[in-house]
Protein backbone atom coordinates (compact mmCIF):
# COMPACT_ATOMS: atom_id res chain seq x y z
CA UNK A 1 0.00 0.00 0.00
CA UNK A 2 1.27 3.46 -0.89
CA UNK A 3 -0.25 6.52 0.75
CA UNK A 4 0.55 9.82 -0.95
CA UNK A 5 -0.28 13.26 0.45
CA UNK A 6 -0.27 16.13 -2.04
CA UNK A 7 -0.19 19.46 -0.23
CA UNK A 8 -2.03 22.40 -1.78
CA UNK A 9 0.67 24.95 -2.62
CA UNK A 10 0.40 28.28 -0.92
CA UNK A 11 -2.88 27.40 0.78
CA UNK A 12 -2.70 28.00 4.51
CA UNK A 13 -5.61 28.91 6.74
CA UNK A 14 -5.52 29.33 10.51
CA UNK A 15 -2.10 27.63 10.68
CA UNK A 16 -3.21 24.64 8.58
CA UNK A 17 -1.99 23.22 5.29
CA UNK A 18 -4.63 21.48 3.20
CA UNK A 19 -4.07 18.70 0.71
CA UNK A 20 -5.38 15.51 -0.87
CA UNK A 21 -4.68 11.91 0.12
CA UNK A 22 -4.28 9.09 -2.40
CA UNK A 23 -4.05 5.38 -1.56
CA UNK A 24 -2.41 3.34 -4.32
CA UNK A 25 -2.98 6.34 -6.66
CA UNK A 26 -6.75 6.45 -5.97
CA UNK A 27 -8.19 9.58 -4.31
CA UNK A 28 -9.05 8.76 -0.69
CA UNK A 29 -9.86 12.11 0.93
CA UNK A 30 -8.49 15.43 2.10
CA UNK A 31 -5.63 16.17 4.48
CA UNK A 32 -5.06 18.85 7.07
CA UNK A 33 -1.69 19.43 8.70
CA UNK A 34 -0.60 21.87 11.36
CA UNK A 35 2.00 24.06 9.61
CA UNK A 36 4.13 24.25 12.76
CA UNK A 37 4.44 20.45 13.09
CA UNK A 38 4.20 19.29 9.48
CA UNK A 39 6.09 16.19 8.40
CA UNK A 40 9.10 16.88 6.16
CA UNK A 41 8.67 15.93 2.50
CA UNK A 42 9.89 12.40 1.84
CA UNK A 43 9.07 8.72 1.71
CA UNK A 44 8.24 6.92 4.94
CA UNK A 45 7.36 3.41 6.03
CA UNK A 46 3.90 2.94 7.50
CA UNK A 47 2.48 0.40 9.93
CA UNK A 48 -0.91 -0.43 11.34
CA UNK A 49 -1.01 -0.52 15.14
CA UNK A 50 -3.35 0.17 18.01
CA UNK A 51 -3.69 3.80 19.11
CA UNK A 52 -4.12 4.30 22.87
CA UNK A 53 -5.76 7.67 22.17
CA UNK A 54 -8.28 6.46 19.57
CA UNK A 55 -8.69 2.94 21.03
CA UNK A 56 -8.43 1.26 17.60
CA UNK A 57 -5.93 0.49 14.85
CA UNK A 58 -4.48 3.49 13.00
CA UNK A 59 -1.84 4.00 10.32
CA UNK A 60 1.40 5.17 11.93
CA UNK A 61 4.12 6.87 9.88
CA UNK A 62 7.78 6.16 10.63
CA UNK A 63 9.29 9.68 10.63
CA UNK A 64 12.92 9.93 11.83
CA UNK A 65 13.33 11.75 15.16
CA UNK A 66 9.55 11.81 15.71
CA UNK A 67 7.20 9.45 17.56
CA UNK A 68 3.52 8.53 17.30
CA UNK A 69 2.88 10.19 13.93
CA UNK A 70 -0.39 8.82 12.57
CA UNK A 71 -3.25 9.38 10.14
CA UNK A 72 -6.53 10.05 11.91
CA UNK A 73 -9.84 11.79 11.37
CA UNK A 74 -10.31 15.45 12.22
CA UNK A 75 -11.96 18.62 10.98
CA UNK A 76 -9.84 21.57 12.14
CA UNK A 77 -6.21 22.38 12.83
CA UNK A 78 -7.04 21.90 16.53
CA UNK A 79 -7.53 18.18 15.78
CA UNK A 80 -3.90 17.75 14.74
CA UNK A 81 -0.32 18.37 15.78
CA UNK A 82 1.33 17.08 12.59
Amino acid sequence: MIIKVVRDRGVKKDGAITGRVFVDNVFFGYSLENDEYKIPLGNYDIMLKNSPTFKKNKVYISVPNRTNILFHGGNTVNDTKG
